[in-house]
């Protein structure tokens, strides 16, 4: 796999981290932008003096649901099945499920549909040429353009890369800009029945992500995805990655962002916003290295804590919740908090939050468990 294929699916970490597959997940950690890195390739885990037992990874809870979507989504439309495909991504509109983090299982929908797992033209050009079909045959569909616009952004960010702008070649910029032209012309058919599809607003967010759309035009189509769709949580996670430094953001904007829409929506439930906001930041480690979050941003710990807290209380003893609260604790150099979420977490590791930029997730864990439980 070519690095130009690594980068590209790097830039798109919005969609990525919506529901990724065990596979797309190991894929990312080998990256060598990511940092991130597989449990079986680094060193053997320190002496564990904690008393706690072993851990045992374990996927997210996500990433099963997520894997089965994506089979179903790519069984029918081998078959052509468009009338099937309809009905798949209206059940997921209409129901709303979300996994803990917050991410709608409508997102795992629209990473598969816009992400081959073989990345090359010819792969691509069969996807779009059959979902195109599936426009066709509907044009009343609330999702088939969106669909195509999604494996046009796709296709573009393959041909472009995932590097500074600087080091994208002439001929790669302008494969780029002709495709997301594309994808943005899709989108537009699907305008009228934007409303009655939250995903319309996370595929236009990355359309302008590679555009670079003009603040007021970004700012007046996200607005009306959050009025329209407030629970739809990947508008928020696009806008706090839109916000940052490395795009269109400054330092700070994507703190007051998360501060504003957590206190709008107000409290218990305005701070579990907060606190998937910023565990989604921490996912994408691409923006803070390990333990860094806290340091190098404005985020609150405090804020993100409770929200945490909050959500225990609506999953009691779920692994995904206790290990991704536990890790920011460590972030936050919160050992009391870290040391009692290690101890409810016992042998439960979830790979994901553990992946670490210079040991295993195993290595990294308990490295951190022993930090938790060394003096105070």
């Amino acid at each position: 796999m070519n690095n130009k294929k690594k980068a590209s699916l790097l830039v798109l970490l919005p969609v990525l981290l919506t529901g990724c597959s065990e596979d797309v997940m190991k894929f990312i950690t080998r990256s060598p932008f990511q940092g991130a890195i597989e449990s079986s390739t680094r060193s053997s885990p320190p002496v564990d003096t904690t008393g706690l037992p072993k851990p045992v990874k374990q996927n997210a809870e996500r990433w099963e649901k997520a894997w089965a979507i994506g089979k179903d989504l790519r069984g029918l439309l081998e078959k052509k099945d468009f009338k099937g495909l309809e009905e798949m991504v209206g059940k997921l509109i209409k129901s709303a499920d979300q996994y803990t983090s917050g991410v709608w299982q409508l997102d795992s929908f629209g990473y598969d549909i816009g992400h081959l797992d073989k990345e090359d033209d010819k792969s691509y050009k069969e996807r779009i040429a059959l979902l195109e079909a599936w426009a066709e045959s509907n044009p009343d569909s609330i999702y088939a353009p969106v669909a195509v616009s999604e494996a046009y952004t796709g296709y573009a960010w393959f041909a472009r890369g995932g590097g500074w702008g600087s080091e994208v070649e002439k001929d790669a910029w302008r494969v780029f800009k002709n495709r997301l032209e594309k994808s943005k012309e899709w989108l537009e058919k699907g305008r009228a029945k934007r409303l009655e599809n939250p995903r319309w607003y996370a595929a236009a967010s990355t359309v302008a992500l590679g555009q670079g759309w003009e603040p007021a035009e970004y700012e007046k189509t996200m607005d009306e995805g959050e009025k329209t769709f407030p629970s739809y949580n990947e508008i928020y996670f696009d806008r706090v990655y839109h916000l940052q430094p490395r795009w269109y953001g400054k330092e700070g904007d994507w703190e007051r962002y998360a501060e504003k829409v957590a206190d709008r929506l107000g409290g218990e439930d305005g701070d579990v916003l907060y606190a998937r906001i910023v565990w989604y930041v921490n996912r994408a480690r691409v923006l803070y290295k390990n333990n860094t979050i806290f340091r190098e941003s404005n985020a609150s710990w405090e804020r993100t804590s409770r929200g945490f807290d909050q959500l225990l209380s609506r999953y009691p003893d779920n692994p995904d919740i206790l290990n991704a609260y536990c890790r920011l604790a460590v972030a936050a150099s919160d050992q009391p908090k870290a040391r009692e979420l290690f101890e409810k977490i016992g042998s439960r590791m979830v790979y994901e939050p553990w992946a670490a930029n210079e040991d295993s997730a195993e290595t990294y864990f308990i490295k951190c468990r022993i930090w938790a439980f060394g003096k105070k």
